[in-house]
């Protein structure tokens, strides 16, 4: 699929570009774009979502599997992984979607990222 951000529907299957790297350190993500030399920091909650990314299902699968794991409620679980998918293609994370210029800082100000913001934490145990 071509296209920017916009085009991100629940049928869309996002894959992850081969130019990023991706290690996960106590549940957290790191993602290395190796050909915008940018480096992006997950929670964890994005970091499911990202390790759903892989071209093998459309964002509302994704979204479906996510529900269950976390018993959350489908409607918001959708949103959230629709915004997470939004905002990998919006850093130019993922397959056949252009992204912002590189060291362009897409994210928007009035965001607190230093919280969950996708899904709430998987029940321990």
């Amino acid at each position: 699929m071509s296209g920017d951000e916009g085009s991100i529907t629940d049928g869309f299957v996002p894959l992850s570009s081969a130019s990023v790297t991706g290690v996960e350190l106590d549940g957290e993500g790191l993602l290395f774009d190796e050909a915008r030399r940018e480096l992006h920091v997950l929670n964890a909650t994005a970091t499911a979502v990202w390790a759903c990314c892989d071209g093998t299902q459309p964002v509302h699968e994704i979204a479906a599997e996510l529900s269950e794991l976390y018993r959350a409620p489908s409607d918001e679980v959708a949103r959230g992984v629709r915004t997470a998918v939004e905002d990998f293609a919006r850093l130019g994370l993922l397959e056949g979607i252009a992204g912002s210029p590189p060291g362009h800082d897409p994210q928007p100000a009035s965001l607190d990222w230093s919280t969950p913001r996708y899904l709430d934490e998987p029940p321990e145990g």
